[in-house]
């Protein structure tokens, strides 16, 4: 167990309270870098999210392009963990995005998001997912969500 780790994450969240334009700054630039523990830019990116998305949004969309590929992204994960139990109308174009992932979980997120926040103009979207050959976890998921709109 790493005793710094809580006291990171508690300068985090500070800086993303402070929310002062110098406070996200260096939350953006510092969750961009490589040399940033991965555990560090989790906390970020839940912050961000759920503070700041508005100004953060770009930052948000450069890492899920730079994690895209890889397999079993945590930072991947985390975002489309955390945009699924955020409410917020403009992470729209986030979900979209990531209903467009070859992994079934990260799509998930993805149709809890746009349920929670009825986002109405994607049930076209979310209906391909009630047909054959989705995984069915992703199925039972879609047809939960156009069941509530």
């Amino acid at each position: 167990h790493d005793p710094e780790a809580s006291i990171r994450r508690r300068a985090v969240e500070t800086l993303a309270m402070l929310g002062t334009v110098d406070a996200w700054e260096f939350i953006f630039d510092m969750v961009k870098r490589d040399t940033t523990p991965q555990s560090l830019k989790i906390i970020m990116i839940d912050q961000i999210i759920e503070g700041n998305y508005r100004e953060g949004k770009d930052v948000i969309f450069s890492l899920v392009t730079e994690e895209w590929e890889k397999k079993d992204s945590r930072i991947l994960d985390a975002i489309g963990r955390k945009c699924s139990s955020t409410s917020n109308n403009e992470l729209g174009s986030l979900y979209e995005r990531l209903l467009a992932h070859p992994n079934f979980v990260i799509q998930m997120y993805a149709v809890r998001g746009i349920g929670m926040n009825s986002m109405r103009q994607y049930s076209e979207r979310i209906e391909q997912l009630t047909e054959e050959g989705t995984h069915p976890a992703l199925k039972r998921e879609a047809e939960n969500v156009l069941d509530r709109f």
